[in-house]
């Protein structure tokens, strides 16, 4: 039987991440429960920066976008006018972010064919994530602009349910030790997801056992147009040390 190879894109503001899972029988391959392999960057990095650099005709992504070139324009927090109110940098960002899954998806490919990230009659399935308050049409986007990237077999998945999934399976003897999860019992949970971009607030009612359900009940922002994360809180940070000091 061929293995289903589960492929996680994670496209973030200021990093993103691509993980492997497969799968037999619907149980991991792997012995270890919790092991995924990572695709990596520029020299073993598991991550990879968001940017965008351009000069002249020639584009650079990633680790290789963080060398400022003489000239040369820097694209990065692209993801977060995907919800702006004005239609030219809307716009902007789709065709950033469209360049920048390409980009992933042909690192991913290049990995894929060496051969340690499965084998070559895999079944492959992608995952990619997106905030919970985006509209359904920004949805679609992501969805549409992985399958063109590259990615085979495109489907998304708000980061809560994401999230819920990764924590309950990483923290599942702990969580289960302190009475909070109880197979067809239902518990709240509130998940605190803080970017470089935004912070989400998503309040859901988890129901765990073999056909896990997740409700979303309240999400805060409710609208794109508040962005409170990792870089507003820098900028903060400067603003009270700059009153601070002496000129």
């Amino acid at each position: 039987m061929a293995a289903e190879r589960v492929i996680g894109v994670d496209f973030g503001t200021s990093t993103s991440v691509i993980r492997v899972k497969r799968y037999r029988g619907g149980e991991p391959v792997s012995q270890e429960r919790l092991a995924a392999e990572a695709v990596v960057f520029n020299n073993g990095i598991p991550m990879v920066p968001t940017l965008i650099q351009r000069l002249g005709e020639n584009a650079y992504f990633g680790c290789d976008a963080q060398t400022a070139k003489r000239g040369a324009v820097l694209y990065h927090s692209f993801k977060v006018d995907l919800e702006s109110p004005d239609p030219e940098k809307r716009q902007k960002a789709r065709e950033l972010t469209q360049e920048f899954l390409k980009y992933l998806a042909g690192v991913y490919k290049s990995q894929s064919e060496g051969g340690h990230l499965g084998d070559a009659d895999d079944q492959e399935r992608t995952l990619i994530s997106y905030p919970v308050k985006w509209s359904a049409d920004t949805k679609r986007f992501m969805v549409e602009a992985a399958e063109k990237a590259g990615f085979p077999r495109v489907e998304g998945m708000d980061e809560a349910q994401a999230a819920i999934h990764a924590v309950t399976l990483q923290s599942q003897d702990y969580l289960q030790k302190r009475g909070y999860l109880k197979e067809g019992k239902s518990c709240t949970v509130l998940l605190i997801d803080m970017g470089a971009g935004t912070t989400d607030l998503v309040l859901c009612r988890y129901t765990p056992g073999e056909r896990a359900e997740t409700e979303i009940l309240s999400t805060w922002p409710v609208s794109g147009d508040i962005l409170f994360g990792g870089q507003e809180v820098e900028m903060l940070l400067q603003d009270y040390i700059r009153e601070k000091l002496p000129e």
